[in-house]
């Protein structure tokens, strides 16, 4: 009897000690700190930034889809900022704002091993974030097999190709793979007046793409297999009569797998379908919505095929896209979200590097 009570007493000792009052956080408080930097160097490129305000809670405007990219993105930017760049602690690069208001820009493009810090100052808040551009990553395509699998709403068609990557040398490298079908499609357009007659016809050209891709390869599930959370992005799925397994994936990895040395792997690419928009247009219209389309006589024309990109990251780029999948994975199960990783001081965001080398195979 005298030891039941003890337990009891012990227990209720146990969970009295447990208790604690936690502070609360009024989210609906604008702490000060919110400017949000998204920027990221491309060797080779011209250096952009983008800057918005975080909102508390309950205050996030309400976005409507169309147009989506300006709308969107003007209800938080923040425009009045000045931006600058700080290379290899030696070079100073002003951003100016950009005409269309989506962005600060300079005409510096960053090169391998460019240290970049990045200023960006808007009322009395003063947010920094670094990066360095990694070396170029080395990818060979070493051969590729087509598949025709007969009609299907999704591909009709497969390409299994088959890669070696090359580490950049000695230390911890991070990778991701980009890979894109892509051909080009044909937008028929007739010109008619307001009583519905037709005036004339003409074709433009635009580029059909998608970047699925699948493969068993150890190399898009190993790093996943070592995480304490999964990560169950749905890859390559098709209606036809290829259809995958279902598995964690992810396009991201690190050179565990071939520190120092090279790695081969094969991927699965489904051709992107022929594509035919037929549209009528008053002619009025048409004269402002054909500005920005290819004429089939001038457009740059492509052959069905397939884009093989080897992206080589930086740390924080990297360790920032595997938390918006392991966020992302979380979004369909009752597992709790995955803090997004960021590299901004004084403020949130993300500020990534990367360099790349690209190849190109012919359906």
């Amino acid at each position: 009897m005298k030891s039941s009570n003890y337990i009891l007493s012990l227990i209720l000792f146990i969970c009295c000690s447990c208790e604690r009052n936690l502070d609360f956080i009024d989210t609906t408080v604008d702490t000060g700190h919110n400017i949000t930097i998204n920027a990221l160097a491309i060797e080779g490129s011209p250096l952009g930034v983008y800057l918005n305000r975080a909102l508390p809670i309950g205050k996030t405007p309400v976005v409507s889809f169309l147009p989506l990219e300006i709308t969107n993105y003007k209800q938080t930017a923040v425009l009045d900022a000045q931006v600058e760049a700080l290379v290899n602690g030696q070079e100073s690069y002003l951003l100016t704002l950009a005409s269309d208001s989506m962005g600060y820009w300079t005409d510096y493009k960053p090169k391998v091993g460019d240290h970049i810090k990045i200023t960006a100052t808007a009322g009395d808040q003063t947010l920094h974030a670094e990066a360095t551009v990694p070396v170029k990553p080395s990818i060979e395509v070493l051969g590729h097999k087509i598949t025709e699998l007969g009609n299907g709403s999704f591909t009709d068609t497969l390409m299994t190709v088959t890669c070696r990557i090359t580490d950049t040398g000695p230390g911890h490298h991070y990778y991701r793979l980009r890979v894109r079908s892509e051909r080009e499609a044909y937008e028929h357009l007739t010109i008619g007046d307001e009583d519905g007659n037709e005036l004339e016809h003409r074709t433009y050209v635009f580029y059909a793409l998608n970047e699925n891709f699948d493969s068993k390869d150890r190399i898009f599930h190993y790093n996943i297999e070592r995480d304490t959370t999964s990560l169950y992005i749905i890859p390559l799925y098709s209606l036809s009569s290829y259809m995958p397994d279902y598995w964690p994936f992810s396009s991201t990895f690190d050179d565990t797998l071939f520190d120092g040395g090279e790695y081969t792997f094969s991927i699965n690419v489904p051709k992107e379908l022929q594509i035919e928009h037929h549209s009528w247009f008053n002619k009025d219209y048409f004269q402002s919505y054909s500005t920005q389309r290819d004429d089939i006589e001038h457009a740059y024309r492509i052959n069905p095929r397939v884009m093989i990109e080897l992206e080589a990251l930086s740390p924080d780029f990297f360790m920032y896209l595997r938390s918006i999948e392991k966020n992302g994975g979380t979004l369909q199960t009752d597992a709790e979200p995955v803090k997004v990783h960021y590299n901004a001081h004084n403020g949130f965001g993300i500020f990534g590097a990367m360099s790349y080398c690209r190849q190109y195979v012919e359906f």
